[in-house]
This record gives C-alpha cells, sequence and structure tokens, in this order.
C-alpha cells in the first residue's frame, strides 16, 4: 500500500518526501521496488548527513515539483540535532511554489523529472551542505583517483567499505569507494566516470 502511494504521488507530481529508515539488520530489499515507484530516491549514511538531506529534498522536490523517498539509516539512540539553524533552513526552503491543477501527460512527466529532478537535487545537497558544513554530493569518494579497484555502494556500507579499502591500501592493493547517494535517477555517467580509471 505504501508504494502504490508513493507511486500515485509521483504521478500527480506531488512535492513530498518520504523517510524510510533502516536499522542494523533490517531487510533492505524494499529499496528496489522503491525506485520503481516513479519517485526520486537518495540514500545517506550518517545521522548528520541524513539530517541535512531531509531539508535539502524538501527543496528538491518543490524545484522539480516531484517526490522524493530517502533511505537513511536510523541513528542509534534516538533524534538528531538539526543541522542548522530555522533561519538557514527557512533561506534554504524560501517560498513554496505553487503548482499547476492539471497533471502532464506521461511522455511530458518522464521529461520532466529527467529534466528536472537531477538539477534540483543536486542544486539542493550543495545549498544545504554550504548552509550546514555538512558536504552532500551526488557521489562520494574514497580514494579513488588512482584505484585499480573500487567498491561502489550506499548506505552504511559506504563506511565499512572505506575501512576496508583502508586495510587493503596498508597491504598494498589499490583499493577505493564510490559511495551513490541518487539511486533514482541513477546517474550512470557520472558514475562510470569516477570509476574510469580502475581496472
Amino acid at each position: 500500500a505504501a508504494l502504490a502511494a508513493i507511486a500515485e504521488a509521483a504521478a500527480a507530481h506531488a512535492p513530498i518526501v518520504v523517510h524510510v529508515p533502516f536499522v542494523a539488520g533490517d531487510d533492505q530489499s524494499a529499496i528496489a521496488s522503491l525506485c520503481e515507484t516513479g519517485a526520486a530516491v537518495v540514500a545517506t549514511w550518517s545521522p548528520a548527513e541524513g539530517a541535512c538531506a531531509a531539508v535539502a529534498l524538501h527543496r528538491a522536490g518543490q524545484d522539480s515539483e516531484m517526490p522524493f523517498v530517502h533511505v537513511h539509516d536510523a541513528p542509534e539512540g534516538g533524534a538528531v540535532a538539526p543541522p542548522m539553524d530555522r533561519a538557514s533552513i527557512d533561506g534554504l526552503l524560501g517560498a513554496v511554489h505553487a503548482r499547476p491543477s492539471a497533471a502532464a501527460p506521461d511522455r511530458a512527466r518522464v521529461r520532466s523529472f529527467a529534466a528536472r529532478v537531477p538539477f534540483a537535487l543536486a542544486a539542493a545537497l550543495r545549498a544545504a551542505g554550504e548552509r550546514s558544513g555538512t558536504p552532500l554530493p551526488l557521489l562520494d569518494r574514497f580514494e579513488t583517483a588512482d584505484a585499480d579497484e573500487v567498491v561502489v555502494t550506499y548506505g552504511r556500507t559506504f563506511g565499512v567499505a572505506c575501512g576496508v579499502a583502508r586495510a587493503m591500501r596498508a597491504a598494498g592493493r589499490k583499493v577505493g569507494v564510490l559511495g551513490v547517494r541518487a539511486l533514482r535517477p541513477f546517474l550512470a555517467a557520472d558514475d562510470v566516470k569516477a570509476i574510469a580509471r580502475a581496472n
């Protein structure tokens, strides 16, 4: 029922944000189904960046007139302090835009998503990162510049993979890690470019 509701919001171009927290051991296979709803799907992997992204995704939703699903790792021990003060949040969110009343044809909706969501998402994450001091690039790179091997991941496994890469480098293997935040739209060209030098 939740997937159907998100798909309905995507069809209606409703700029909402749905937060889906996971704790260690949770089955995350539902993320694949979320990517098929028509909504944008973004992953974060630390409490601080999750809180910052929560604000940024509201801005991206308003700018692109599309819903966003935020999959993130639930913080241990409860709530996380706001990533920025109220004035910064209000400055980032700005005024709520009026929405058109008529639904666009299916083809126009697809074009709208492809044309508007990547730009709106990148701009909102960049602005939120600048206001909070927590950088939120669409792709997080760790030691990829000279890597022969690159692990591509998202979520809390990013930190684990970075630890593995450090150990592998200490053993003489050039291993890097690429953390992907945008699962839909999946920025394939940017992802490939980030790992193009690896074997």
